[in-house]
């Protein structure tokens, strides 16, 4: 969900050396909108979770609709990470010290905690309780102990928990803080527990750190480890980006394709790195990948497509002017995560049985439309704040 939604702007109003930057992150959360609204106004979702069988789809629009999405939660850690970086290089310019930067980011981190629970979720309540569906499935099955989940951690907890804990170790030295990035990947995909463990009711801070699940009164979607790597090889990037632009922009295309090449060996295999083996089913088997938590076959083809992106974005610098949706949504990825679920949920109210597919991306591009000029709004009005603002955590 995507873009770190917490971290402001990379580039401020008046320069476009950064652009690109918020035109690809504005790009992933127009693709994320697809997913909730498929959720809330389709009402079809598939979830990829270690330990329970994965959905099979039969229709490729379908399976579509899902896939495509996937590129979006990693972006979003991937973004973090740059974010990270580049508001403690911007900071130090202006004076501030390391000591009130790291406050700084783990206030703003604490505070996506609260949006989590306080703002966040409250929109999927309207969506799915206030306005449910009880003919249709209730979706694919969950690890962990079933109960009613009064406390649900999804994306915005880990990219707050991320942010967090990036506050203190970005003090490390570049190649520690990659290297411990990828080793937190490859350690979720060594330690994830097998199908015999989908019952158990593991602690919170368990799931947190590491195995996504249900534990009553507790869900939690997106465990820390293997997302905080993300976050750091984006931190990493971060500072290579900085050092020397257009070689880091030239290398993402490599980047893109090496992990791209990586995710086919990874599934031709079948070996390390498949929570899901592929076991010879069709096309659309073989592209179902895990995300809950990410394999490391999810991880290196949502990473791979987001490195081409930010290749592509990054040639397309002069043609995505200031005013561009993509741009505006880039700005205000927050504000305009938590608005169009609420938008989302209210249209879905309609289709209680679920609205045809037509439909549903239909009313996608209307909630779009609704979004841009309160989104352009609301980036003016940040920009317009002193950095030290209440809103700059925003």
């Amino acid at each position: 969900m995507e873009a770190t939604l917490s971290q402001q702007s990379l580039a401020s109003s008046n320069s476009s050396r950064l652009g690109w930057l918020d035109a690809h992150r504005g790009f992933i959360m127009i693709v994320m909108a697809i997913d909730h609204a498929a959720g809330l106004i389709l009402r079809q979702h598939a979830a990829e979770y270690w330990g329970v069988e994965m959905h099979v789809y039969d229709d490729p629009l379908a399976f579509f609709t899902r896939f495509i999405t996937h590129i979006c939660a990693p972006g979003f850690f991937l973004f973090m990470g740059m974010g990270i970086f580049l508001l403690e290089n911007s900071r130090r310019k202006s004076g501030w010290s390391e000591g009130k930067i790291t406050k700084h980011l783990t206030l703003r981190g604490g505070l996506l905690l609260l949006v989590n629970q306080l703002i966040e979720n409250p929109a999927w309540i309207l969506g799915l309780v206030v306005f449910p569906s009880p003919d249709l499935p209730q979706g694919d099955p969950l690890p962990g102990v079933m109960g009613p989940p009064i406390f649900v951690f999804g994306v915005i907890t880990s990219l707050g928990l991320s942010m967090i804990v990036m506050a203190f170790l970005r003090r490390l030295p570049w190649w520690a803080i990659l290297s411990l990035g990828i080793g937190f990947m490859f350690l979720s995909q060594w330690i994830i527990p097998g199908p015999e463990a989908i019952g158990i009711g593991y602690p919170l801070y368990t799931r947190l750190i590491l195995i996504p699940g249900m534990t009553p009164p507790t869900m939690v979607m997106y465990p820390l480890l293997p997302w905080l790597g993300i976050a750091m090889v984006g931190y990493a990037f971060g500072l290579w980006l900085k050092n020397d632009e257009a070689q880091a922009k030239m290398s993402s295309l490599w980047i893109g394709l090496a992990l791209i090449g990586l995710f086919f060996l990874i599934r031709l295999t079948e070996g390390f790195g498949n929570t899901h083996p592929y076991e010879g089913g069709d096309w659309m088997a073989f592209m179902n990948v895990t995300k809950y938590p990410p394999s490391l076959a999810y991880i290196s083809w949502t990473l791979g497509l987001n490195f081409l992106l930010l290749f592509v974005f990054s040639n397309l610098n002069d043609k995505i002017g200031p005013s561009s949706p993509l741009t505006i949504f880039g700005q205000t990825a927050l504000f305009f995560y938590v608005l169009h679920l609420y938008i989302y949920s209210l249209m879905g109210a309609a289709f209680p049985m679920g609205s045809s597919f037509g439909m549903m991306y239909l009313l996608w591009l209307v909630g779009l439309v609704i979004l841009y000029p309160v989104c352009r709004w609301y980036g003016r009005f940040k920009r317009g704040t002193k950095p030290e603002s209440f809103w700059r955590l925003f």
